[in-house]
């Protein structure tokens, strides 16, 4: 029926294109039914050649569908700036799945005669995680791991052989490809008797742990090495430790770590085997309270700054004093010296320096003497708010603050310190 009106008449237009395109998918469509190997189809032949389907007069979903029906599968195709994969059933109406990116490497966490662990680093838009492993010399791989976590430990392999493994995740229906392969090795049952037992760690505050292990008879030096709990590769604190213990500074307040170790004995001239790897061990927490009071960096002695996680889970000192003072320079001595007696004796204590010098030579000077922090000298706004804060009238002052920032001595100066009492305060 003729269209008379403007609008009527381009609707009608519309419409009668659609029907002709809709016609022209369902020719293709049986034609390449009927005929989809044959050489003598002039359109058969045409769509064997992704250049001849883009080459045709048709429109992106018309060739889409031919190149779909063609192969018997979608193909990968690029769509706008990402690339994306369409998997069986028709084009029309199905929503492709985005490619992912490929997960994070593996990382070797630990052997055993009959077991081997791994991990890797989490993504924050993964649902789930797959591992698959593959046996030296065996074809196929085999899914050994379907979870959330970045660990995982695979048991009852047989001893000294080499196995591979490899990750991918899940996100939104979707897998990512799969990670490179990692390649470990269980141990020979001769060599894990080298094994040692799993060192000892203790956090000692946000920034430090202490770090003690079994040394064997005849071991020449130790290696110890640390792992964070995102699951990320082993790194070496030292290699050369002749005695049993060490301190590992500089670590992130409130964060997980794992170590191991192993000894290098004058006999066989070789390194052991790791040690089990410890569980995770939390480093301490700053209280806000503590953090808002001083930010985040003080400065020692050396002029080096100091993170204020060094504060975490200790009682603090906050000690007002100052070179030109008499009865500040009678005073520090004193409290000096029991600061180094309670940090032999192992107490989390710790003082922090707010100056009321005059200019910063004399804060320097005067800090040279202190084995312990301070609040930068160039920092007046922080000192002055920190003395009105606890209302210091007079110096010398030293006020003590528990672990979570109240205040559990008002006079430090005359109050008797001891490390018994350093522990209570620790537990107030």
């Amino acid at each position: 029926i003729p269209q008379k009106m403007g609008s009527v008449e381009t609707t009608g237009k519309t419409m009668r294109a659609a029907v002709t395109a809709s016609f022209l998918v369902m020719c293709a469509i049986v034609l390449l039914t009927i005929a989809p190997n044959s050489r003598h189809s002039a359109l058969g032949s045409e769509l064997k050649s992704e250049k001849a389907i883009d080459s045709l007069d048709l429109s992106r979903s018309f060739r889409s569908a031919l190149r779909a029906h063609e192969n018997g599968f979608f193909r990968r195709s690029h769509v706008t700036k990402g690339a994306t994969v369409c998997v069986g059933g028709g084009c029309f109406g199905s929503k492709p799945a985005v490619v992912l990116e490929k997960p994070f490497e593996l990382f070797e966490h630990d052997a055993t005669d009959s077991s081997l662990t791994m991990s890797w680093y989490m993504r924050k838009d993964a649902d789930y995680y797959e591992l698959q492993m593959q046996k030296a010399g065996e074809e196929g791989w085999s899914s050994i791991f379907n979870g959330t976590g970045n660990f995982a430990r695979k048991k009852n392999l047989d001893c000294n052989s080499d196995y591979s493994f490899r990750l991918r995740y899940r996100k939104n229906g979707n897998f990512s490809e799969f990670s490179p392969a990692l390649n470990m090795t269980t141990l020979d049952p001769d060599y894990i008797i080298t094994r040692m037992s799993s060192p000892n760690v203790e956090a000692l505050d946000g920034t430090t742990v202490r770090i003690v292990w079994d040394r064997a008879p005849r071991t020449q030096k130790s290696e110890i090495q640390i792992k964070s709990e995102d699951g990320g590769p082993w790194v070496t604190v030292s290699d050369t430790f002749s005695g049993a213990s060490a301190r590992k500074k500089g670590l992130k307040a409130g964060h997980g770590y794992l170590f191991r170790t192993r000894g290098f004995t004058r006999d066989s001239e070789v390194w052991g085997a790791w040690s089990e790897p410890t569980g995770i061990i939390q480093t301490m927490s700053l209280h806000p309270t503590i953090k808002e009071m001083f930010g985040d960096t003080l400065t020692n002695a050396e002029g080096e700054k100091v993170s204020t996680d060094a504060l975490a889970g200790k009682v603090v000192g906050i000690y007002f004093s100052a070179h030109w003072c008499p009865p500040c320079r009678q005073f520090t001595p004193m409290l000096a010296e029991f600061y180094k007696q309670a940090k032999q004796s192992g107490s989390k204590f710790e003082i922090v320096f707010i100056s009321s010098d005059q200019d910063g030579y004399g804060f320097r000077t005067y800090l040279e003497s202190m084995p312990w922090l301070a609040v930068p000298f160039r920092d007046m706004y922080k000192r002055h708010k920190l003395a009105s804060k606890f209302e210091v009238r007079g110096i010398p002052c030293l006020k003590i603050l528990n672990p979570k920032g109240e205040v559990v001595c008002e006079d430090g100066v005359r109050t008797p310190l001891s490390s018994e009492r350093i522990r209570t305060w620790e537990r107030s």
